[in-house]
């Protein structure tokens, strides 16, 4: 098959099917789409698609498709009627599988080609882009210009013109009907029709329907020089066309192609005209996750502009300064802003890895070939169940996630008690971060901060702790970061009270 995809690297029939559930393709597991608020922001069928993740050669090539996508009218218009032209080749093609004789696929024949070529034209148009549309128009513009393909269009030109002017079958939406010509009075539409013993499977003129196999078989009866001429085109072009390079199955994958990326980009169109940025960051092979003023599309839900959402950037890598900063330990007062943060950043990384734009102002990353989240499940448990559950689901990704991936933990093993959500919580992230796995765990255990994990803390307002900034900082530990900061406003913290033992001394003293 030639046909190139125009979201994958690869031939059509070589892409990975977004309907195949088999252990075959690696795709980012179902509740990440879950956790990250994007299931009824875009149709089932568009998120099968951002469950498979791009190779680092496809994510540049895709974000470019977006990138002359996202804003462009003509585009749009033009993309609209590629999959319009594509969805009555599928129908047509389908209808010729589905034919109950010869006389049908024959007399359908050259309606399907009419359009694969009508289809091509519109592909070739393409050909200047200097993105994917450029290389599939390039490649449909050289497969017009074969042999086999422009002698098929100039024999098709010519049975046009010789097309009966009579009794006509009409191709509409992929069925075949039958209506009378201008030149044929029904009287003697109707007497050739009762010769054949037809005479009750006439179809009205008035209104057209769906041609039975009687009427096609008449039809190529009564105008059996015609028919012949296309029995001799068929059996020429059928093998071209139905079983050779340029099969015409394969084509009706551009279909579902392009119903992504137009509905995709809308979703995306949406979040800049409501102030939100987006870029399209450097695809790099160093493994590193870096990001400037990233922000959380999802708030958009809540009817929060991007210019009310707080920025937060980003930066991980596998070693920086000598030090391994592939994965954090995320904690801080609740409700500053820990969730939504998890949540940008693995909208970040889930929108990069399948080549779509991300919120924030600018980046470079790594092609991370899977991601993984662990948020609190819905349902209702009691402890234990709750505890077992979350274990199941933690060691899960434990076992898949390699030092290629990207994980995302939110309170993990909270359906337990302190102790041993903290001895589960710390074995959890330190293998992670041994292992080289990119993450972020959040978490209310202090204990797990200012190890050797490094620290994220949200940040609070300094001059009043019951403001959150939802700002997003680098600590050397919660306990020495935004807990301190308030220990020592109120005069709390061991400098502090110290120096109050010693005034209270004195004063004791010459009291």
């Amino acid at each position: 098959m030639s046909y190139p995809s125009l979201l994958w690297k690869k031939m059509l029939s070589e892409c990975p099917d977004p309907a195949d559930d088999s252990e075959m393709i690696r795709k980012i597991p179902q509740n990440v789409l879950t956790d990250l608020g994007l299931e009824g922001e875009l149709r089932p069928s568009a998120l099968r698609v951002l469950r498979i993740p791009c190779t680092a050669e496809e994510i540049p090539m895709r974000q470019k498709l977006f990138a002359a996508t996202i804003g462009s009218t003509v585009f749009a218009e033009t993309l609209d009627t590629l999959r319009e032209s594509t969805e009555e080749l599928e129908r047509l093609t389908g209808r010729i599988d589905r034919a109950q004789n010869e006389d049908e696929r024959v007399l359908l024949f050259p309606a399907v080609l009419q359009t694969w070529f009508e289809t091509a034209d519109q592909w070739a148009a393409l050909q200047g882009e200097e993105n994917r549309f450029g290389e599939i128009g390039r490649h449909f513009a050289s497969v017009l210009a074969e042999e086999t393909a422009a002698e098929c269009r100039k024999r098709l030109e010519e049975l046009s013109g010789r097309r009966q002017s009579g009794l006509r079958l009409i191709i509409r939406g992929g069925q075949v009907y039958a209506a009378e010509g201008q030149n044929l009075r029904r009287v003697q539409l109707e007497e050739a029709f009762d010769r054949m013993g037809l005479g009750d499977d006439i179809v009205s003129a008035r209104h057209p329907s769906f041609a039975p196999p009687s009427v096609i078989r008449a039809y190529a009866g009564v105008y059996s020089g015609y028919t012949e001429m296309l029995r001799g085109f068929f059996a020429e072009y059928r093998d071209f066309f139905f079983s050779g390079a340029h099969d015409l199955h394969e084509i009706a994958a551009y279909s579902a192609e392009i119903s992504f990326l137009t509905e995709t980009a809308r979703y995306f169109e949406k979040l800049a005209e409501n102030g939100y940025p987006l870029c399209y960051p450097e695809c790099t092979h160093e493994r590193l996750a870096e990001l400037k003023d990233l922000r959380d599309p999802s708030l958009l839900r809540r009817q929060l502009s991007g210019e009310q959402v707080v920025p937060n950037d980003l930066f991980m890598a596998s070693e920086s300064g000598g030090e391994k900063l592939n994965f954090f330990i995320l904690s801080g007062a609740n409700g500053g802003g820990k969730t939504t943060f998890l949540r940008a950043c693995g909208l970040a990384v889930l929108f990069f890895i399948t080549g779509c734009p991300v919120a924030a102002r600018r980046g470079r990353m790594y092609a991370f070939d899977c991601l993984y989240a662990h948020f609190p499940a819905n349902e209702n448990f009691e402890n234990s169940g709750r505890f077992v559950n979350e274990a199941e689901r933690a060691d899960a990704i434990l076992a898949d996630a390699t030092e290629n991936s990207f994980a995302l933990f939110n309170e993990t093993y909270s359906g337990t008690d302190e102790k041993k959500s903290e001895e589960y919580s710390s074995r959890l992230a330190e293998t992670l971060y041994s292992r080289g796995v990119f993450g972020i765990y959040v978490t209310h255990i202090h204990a797990l901060t200012g190890g050797k994990i490094p620290t994220l803390a949200a940040v609070i307002d300094e001059s009043d702790e019951n403001r959150r900034t939802y700002k997003i900082r680098r600590v050397g530990g919660t306990k020495s970061s935004f807990a301190a900061d308030i220990l020592e406003k109120y005069g709390l913290d061991r400098t502090s009270l110290q120096k109050r033992l010693t005034v209270c001394g004195k004063e004791a003293k010459h009291g």
